[in-house]
């Protein structure tokens, strides 16, 4: 039996096929974000950047690369200051002395140079960044630039500072020290001099001469006979120690009674009174230094020519920490006696020593002898029943003496604890 579908049931099924017919046009929904699958977060719109704020995010980038070529120069540049640095400190000695003698400048100087490098090279590292709500913000280049200018600043004060502290330790160069002592030995005598300075450029050079003079002038005047020559360089710290040694025949003892020894920042061989020994020029007196022997035996300044009136010299050490060394030598009141010396003796460790004049600054309430001169100077007094007033003795003695007794030799210091150092002198008696 056949079945005919009621109309009315179609009418409630929905309809499989489109519509044919353009007379109801299909409409598709716009896309919403309800039409998401469930469960997921819609996405953020994306914002458009802002067209206005370009050019100054082209600025920011201009800044950060200038100031990572400048930093670039600055690390560059400062490798090549320490450089010329060392170059000109290794060339003149002032590299080396500035550690030793001034250690703290160099450190700080050395120390400031690093901080300037690691300032720059911190310059170089990329700027930190942070999120906010209107995008990415760059870390101001004006942190930078300051870091820059300080890591420049400090970089001159460090070069500046190690330059000046060489130029201070190296000195302009002063005339040398000479000092010495002369010794009677079987065949004549034996000079035994030392020529330091300090300060001396490299380029500069300490000519050394000894000879024997006719007088105790020692100048253009007087004959010679050459004894010792050297000319001598600086070492690495400046410095110049020669040691001079030469031996004088007994025959010359009358016809050159005298040794002197010379020293001459320069390049050539000066008299005592810095004239040039060979051609023309002007004398130096202030870059010459001078020391003057007188041979055991020889005429005294100042005396008459009688050498064989006076006993064989009698030679003896006297301490510079010692008041009073007995020569065991006695004196008749009214006798003749003549003293000559040499040496160096120091009145404190970190003073310089001075020779048997003493020193020639005063140094008031420290001499043994009146007033405030000739302090840590050879003194000498004469010890009878009582003991004598002390008197100078220094370089070269022509007296008489004031009383009979022994004659003893000492230190014109009140304190002679902290000395160092001695003096040699040669003491000879008229015969009676």
């Amino acid at each position: 039996m056949d079945v005919q579908p009621s109309s009315a049931g179609l009418r409630d099924l929905p309809s499989r096929e489109p519509p044919l017919g353009g007379d109801q046009p299909i409409s598709a929904a716009p896309p919403s974000s309800s039409a998401s699958p469930a469960g997921e977060a819609a996405p953020a719109p994306r914002e458009r950047p802002d067209p206005s704020s370009q050019p100054a995010q082209d600025r920011r980038q201009a800044e950060v690369e200038n100031l990572d070529r400048l930093s670039k120069v600055v690390i560059a540049v400062i490798p090549a200051l320490v450089a010329a640095l060392a170059v000109v400190g290794g060339a003149t000695g002032g590299l080396a002395r500035m550690f030793r003698d001034d250690s703290m400048a160099a450190r700080s100087a050395v120390g400031l140079i690093f901080l300037s490098f690691a300032l720059a090279a911190f310059t170089r590292r990329s700027p930190t960044v942070r999120r906010s709500g209107a995008g990415i913000v760059d870390r101001p280049a004006g942190a930078r630039a300051g870091l820059l200018i300080v890591s420049g600043v400090i970089l001159v004060v460090g070069i500046a500072w190690a330059f000046e502290t060489q130029i201070g330790v190296m000195g302009n160069g002063q005339a040398p020290v000479v000092t010495g002592t002369v010794t009677p030995t079987p065949t004549g005598d034996s000079l035994d001099g030392h020529v330091a300075a300090t300060g001396v450029k490299s380029t500069s050079r300490i000519v050394v001469f000894a000879f024997e003079s006719s007088d105790g002038n020692g100048d253009s005047r007087s004959k010679k006979v050459p004894l010792y020559y050297s000319k001598t360089g600086p070492d690495p710290n400046g410095h110049v120690d020669v040691h001079v040694v030469a031996q004088v025949p007994a025959s010359d003892l009358q016809a050159y009674p005298y040794l002197f020894v010379t020293a001459v920042l320069g390049e050539a061989q000066r008299d005592c009174d810095g004239a040039l020994i060979e051609g023309h020029g002007p004398a130096a007196p202030t870059q010459t230094a001078c020391l003057t022997l007188a041979r055991p035996g020889g005429p005294a300044p100042g005396a008459s020519q009688a050498p064989a009136a006076l006993s064989t010299p009698t030679v003896l050490t006297v301490p510079g920490t010692i008041s009073w060394t007995p020569t065991a030598l006695r004196l008749v009141q009214g006798q003749r006696f003549v003293v000559h010396a040499t040496g160096m003796v120091s009145f404190i460790p970190t003073a310089p020593p001075v020779g048997p004049d003493g020193a020639t600054d005063s140094h008031p309430g420290v001499c043994v002898l009146p007033g405030r001169d000739h302090h840590a100077a050879l003194i000498g007094r004469i010890r009878g029943q009582t003991s004598g007033q002390p008197f100078l003795v220094g370089q070269n003695l022509d007296a008489v003496a004031a009383q009979s007794g022994e004659l003893d030799l000492g230190i014109n210091d009140v304190g002679v604890d902290n000395n160092g150092g001695s003096f040699q002198a040669s003491v000879q008696l008229a015969s009676q």
